[in-house]
């Protein structure tokens, strides 16, 4: 069961595969608190 996922710094983060403990249960959920910024987005690199 290779994967894990939550917040940090106010981030969200996925990691799957390779080799670590941490797992995280499925199902869960997660929240971070508003910035009020929108994302920055570099339309020109998305596929």
């Amino acid at each position: 069961m290779d994967f894990s996922g939550g917040v940090e710094q106010g981030l969200f983060f996925l990691k799957n595969c390779g080799f670590f403990d941490e797992t995280t249960p499925a199902d869960s959920r997660f929240t971070r608190p508003a910035t009020g910024q929108a994302p920055e987005i570099e339309a020109g690199q998305l596929p």
